[in-house]
């Protein structure tokens, strides 16, 4: 996750939570489980009735959706915003007061990084890559894949616990900072590199296609885009290669 599209300014808890809003950014198909959130929303507007839902993104399954919206009765409190641009996406993050992704399957969950880096709490399902991003209840909250009820009780969790809230927001903004922002892939990349080229250097051992003047270039890029102490320690300050 690229933090500059974030700019870092936190918003105002208060203000988010006063104008409640439900984020979801994706694929209109089965797998994301858009239709989750929308059978969870009746359960939510009995008790917050000015929630409203904001559901970006295009795919087959969007006039499903907006049928079973009308025959749940919350149609007038969703808004299918279709094909959204990053400027858009990135605001809608920063202004929503939980972004939640219901998936019943996800390989990775970049978008659950995306909310954390825009300090806005997020509740995903307990499923695939979402469920090792997430640690309930110190970053973000997790619920029982395919059930709205649990669902509906963690997106309110979020409504009703403001303390709660601040900290998954500065939690998961620090974990994005730390382990998955741009910056942070590249010293663990580069790292790699390095210990593959020590290894290399020392034992003399060199695959085939690694000759030495092609180890040696890898090595001279290496040390551009990093700083190389010779006793065998690295502080890679560096961009990826």
């Amino acid at each position: 996750v690229d933090l500059a599209d974030f700019d870092g300014r936190q918003v105002d808890w208060g203000r988010k939570n006063q104008n409640r809003m439900i984020f979801f950014v994706g694929r209109l198909v089965r797998e994301k489980g858009i239709q989750v959130l929308l059978e969870a929303m009746p359960g939510i507007l009995s008790d917050f009735p000015d929630t409203k839902a904001v559901i970006a993104g295009k795919g087959p399954y969007e006039e499903y959706l907006r049928s079973r919206a009308r025959e749940l009765g919350v149609s007038h409190r969703v808004h299918f915003a279709g094909y959204i641009d990053d400027a858009t996406r990135n605001r809608l993050y920063r202004e929503a007061t939980v972004a939640v992704f219901p998936s019943l399957y996800e390989p990775f969950g970049i978008v659950a990084l995306e909310g954390m880096a825009a300090r806005t709490p997020v509740v995903v399902a307990d499923a695939g890559g979402l469920r090792e991003i997430v640690h309930h209840g110190v970053d973000g909250l997790k619920c029982y894949v395919g059930s709205a009820d649990s669902l509906a009780d963690n997106i309110m969790t979020v409504f009703r616990d403001p303390d709660l809230a601040r900290r998954m927001m500065e939690n998961g903004y620090k974990k994005v900072r730390d382990e998955f922002s741009w910056d942070s892939i590249a010293r663990q990349t580069s790292s790699v590199y390095w210990d593959v080229i020590d290894e290399s250097r020392g034992s003399g051992w060199r695959p085939e296609y690694m000759s030495n003047s092609r180890l040696g270039t890898l090595y001279d890029r290496l040390r551009n885009y990093g700083r190389y102490n010779f006793s065998g320690r690295r502080e890679c300050h560096c961009k990826l290669l």
